[in-house]
């Protein structure tokens, strides 16, 4: 009976280990959504990464870096169709940008972007001379500091 119940559990413990190593590995090597979208942008696959970074924000709608990744995806494949479609592309990108840029306002990365937005885009899609001078100078104020 003893040599029964040892030979059970050294075919039972290797069992469950196998099969908690399986689930354990599985679910660490799963990317999740934000890793995604970020990895579709750098791979230039931008309209997949907007569907992934729009998923992200329903959970997260307070995270700047995925509105600015949406943003830069947004204006990437602005720049890959037709222009009519593009303007609907470079309103969201401006959204975008400024969404980031209100949650963290002190981050020069999206002040840069969006400076370069609005002094790149033209009036009608959102470019603004004037403010991109003003971003301008609050990055400059803000490079000062750190200084």
């Amino acid at each position: 009976m003893i040599k029964l119940v040892n030979n059970r559990k050294r075919i039972v413990f290797p069992i469950l280990l196998c099969l908690l190593l399986s689930v354990c590995s599985t679910a660490d090597t799963k990317p999740d959504l934000e890793t995604e979208g970020i990895a579709l942008y750098e791979s230039e696959q931008y309209e997949e990464a907007i569907s992934v970074l729009k998923q992200v924000l329903t959970n997260e709608p307070n995270n700047a870096a995925i509105h600015h990744v949406l943003a830069k995806s947004y204006g990437r494949r602005a720049e890959q169709i037709n222009w009519f479609s593009a303007i609907s592309y470079a309103s969201k990108t401006r959204e975008h940008l400024e969404i980031a840029v209100k949650i963290e306002p002190e981050n020069v990365q999206y002040l840069d972007d969006m400076r370069d937005f609005y002094a790149k885009a033209p009036q009608f899609l959102g470019g603004d001379p004037k403010k991109a001078k003003a971003i301008d100078k609050r990055i400059n104020e803000l490079l000062k500091i750190r200084n």
